[in-house]
């Protein structure tokens, strides 16, 4: 068996240990891509609105409210029978439109209320056909963010479809 040298082996296996060291750094420089997994998810928030309807003898009371993070602009569509004679008490803030929406011609800021909506109805006559007859008058009330043009100024855009998970 032969005898080792003690200072000569050590010296080796430090040597090797060292030029180890080097290698990961030096396979690091020449890798041209990597992969990585995980992830965070980012939640930057929501823009949505609730509606409030009261009914009494002088109409259907509409409030819409913004319960969302962010500003947005509100339309509402009322759907009624056609022998149910409708008109609308739209106050400074509500402007009727040839498209069958009313619009709230401000924007409605996070956490805040539009002004009331009045909607007036006149029901028919009452005769033997309709004496038992309900009448429901339908809002439908949609919101749109607020949005830019290319030059800063607000707009709000109908035709964009929005969707969430």
């Amino acid at each position: 068996m032969r005898k080792f040298n003690k200072k000569l082996v050590l010296s080796i296996v430090a040597l090797v240990m060292i030029s180890t060291l080097g290698i990961g750094k030096a396979l690091g420089y020449f890798t041209t891509h990597t992969n990585a997994t995980g992830g965070y998810k980012m939640d930057l928030g929501f823009t949505d609105t609730k509606i409030k309807e009261d009914v009494d003898k002088d109409g259907k009371h509409v409030v819409i409210t913004n319960v969302g993070d962010y500003d947005c602009f509100v339309r509402v569509k009322v759907f009624a029978a056609d022998n149910l004679k409708i008109r609308y008490n739209l106050g400074e803030d509500w402007q009727e439109s040839g498209d069958g929406y009313i619009y709230y011609n401000k924007v409605l800021s996070s956490k805040d209320k539009t002004s009331e909506l009045n909607i007036k109805y006149t029901l028919p006559e009452v005769n033997d056909d309709n004496k038992d007859k309900d009448y429901n008058i339908v809002v439908i009330q949609e919101f749109t963010p607020v949005v830019y043009d290319d030059q800063g100024n607000l707009i709000a855009n109908w035709q964009q479809v929005y969707e969430t998970e």
